[in-house]
């Protein structure tokens, strides 16, 4: 295992943020050699009338962003409990807020730069009935994961943390710090993850390997990156959930508005425990 001299469920952890990347480049690979055998090696086509995505851009940052995301990753998961919540400020977490947005800020203005694909026509009620049934199917799982004591069993087994060390300061902080963890959770977060790993990763993948393994492939990114192995299971359950809904709307719009209610209900559930 990597790092013997960390927690066994930090091992874990850093090894399941390795493998999803591995995963990938694995599957992109085999994707390759079968459009080859099939005398399928030309270009795929567009997604959509206008479309020039991925470009070089697309890949070179996406691919400088994912290197990136994976360093901080296994860095935060190997100092995992090693922060003195108590000293953290609300300064401190704005900082820290403002530098990952520099980091997402070309993914937001390439995205906002390129054409829209021909999205199926919803009313109000149409958009509602989107976000309820994609809630429901995030929160169903994890609800019937906890009747059947699996987060209790997988911190049992490996040791983890039940919370991550953003939701400890948020429960713990002042208010200053309740604010910026809500502003980036509820706010930001669901906008560039979103823009991100549906409006990029998965769209990029897709193309070269199919809508289902980029489904998976791109939820398990999403999830690993987070850190949190106990909650590992029901973030690639929502990744999941977000890239068909994403897929059925054509837009990131709603996979957005399910994310930010996510958070929130989240944050508030833990206001009150």
């Amino acid at each position: 295992m990597f790092f013997s001299n960390t927690p066994f469920h930090a091992q874990l952890m850093m090894s399941l943020i390795l493998l999803a990347p591995l995963a990938c480049i694995l599957t992109l690979a085999v994707s390759a050699v079968w459009r080859r055998e099939r005398n399928q090696g030309l270009p795929p086509v567009p997604l959509y009338p206008g479309s020039c995505f991925p470009g070089a851009f697309d890949w070179s940052y996406t691919i400088f962003f994912s290197i990136l995301t994976i360093l901080s990753a296994l860095i935060s998961v190997y100092g995992a409990g090693q922060t003195d919540v108590s000293k953290v400020t609300a300064g401190s977490m704005i900082i820290s807020t403002l530098m990952q947005c520099m980091l997402y800020l070309p993914f937001l203005v390439r995205f906002i730069s390129m054409p829209r694909p021909i999205a199926p026509t919803l009313d109000f009620g149409g958009k509602l009935m989107y976000v309820f049934i994609s809630l429901g199917a995030i929160i169903l799982p994890f609800k019937l994961l906890d009747c059947l004591g699996f987060f209790h069993y997988v911190m049992e087994t490996t040791g983890c943390p039940e919370f991550q060390e953003v939701v400890v300061m948020f429960r713990d902080g002042d208010m200053g710090v309740k604010l910026a963890v809500a502003f980036a959770a509820v706010i930001m977060a669901p906008i560039c993850e979103e823009v991100v790993y549906r409006g990029f990763v998965y769209q990029m993948l897709k193309q070269y390997s199919g809508r289902i393994a980029a489904c998976i492939l791109s939820a398990l990114l999403f999830s690993v990156i987070h850190g949190a192995l106990v909650q590992s299971l029901p973030l690639f359950i929502f990744g999941v959930v977000q890239c068909i809904l994403f897929e059925r709307t054509r837009s990131v719009c709603l996979p957005i508005i399910v994310h930010a209610i996510y958070n929130a209900a989240s944050l508030l559930l833990i206001l009150c425990i």
